[in-house]
């Protein structure tokens, strides 16, 4: 059995903080939203960003050429289950062999180079 651990609170903060590039204090609003909705799973963190990326709750701005985020359209967005339900859900839309890429990948661990 291959046991994942989730992702401790302070380590989405200072991965956020450096993805973003800005200061823990600036992403730590949001990086707490993030580890409640998705419970710290690995996977579901990105998930997460992404689908608040496509629903526009996080965007890029020119003007400021940094990140944004609508904090009061992302607390009141899904429960923990429902987002965790929401990006499975994306999962299974993928094709069978895409699916098995992502359950081999899951269990390499953060990362894997693209030839293993």
């Amino acid at each position: 059995k291959i046991q994942v651990i989730d992702i401790k609170q302070e380590d989405i903060y200072s991965w956020m903080s450096d993805a973003f590039q800005m200061s823990a204090y600036l992403t730590a609003s949001l990086a707490n939203i993030v580890h409640q909705k998705t419970n710290g799973n690995a996977f579901c963190v990105l998930q997460y960003l992404q689908l608040l990326r496509d629903e526009g709750s996080l965007h890029w701005s020119c003007r400021t050429s940094s990140w944004k985020w609508n904090m009061r359209s992302i607390e009141a967005e899904l429960s923990p289950d429902e987002t965790i339900r929401t990006l499975s859900n994306g999962i299974l839309q993928l094709s069978e062999k895409l699916q098995y890429v992502i359950k081999l990948i899951s269990c390499v661990g953060s990362s894997c180079i693209e030839s293993t």
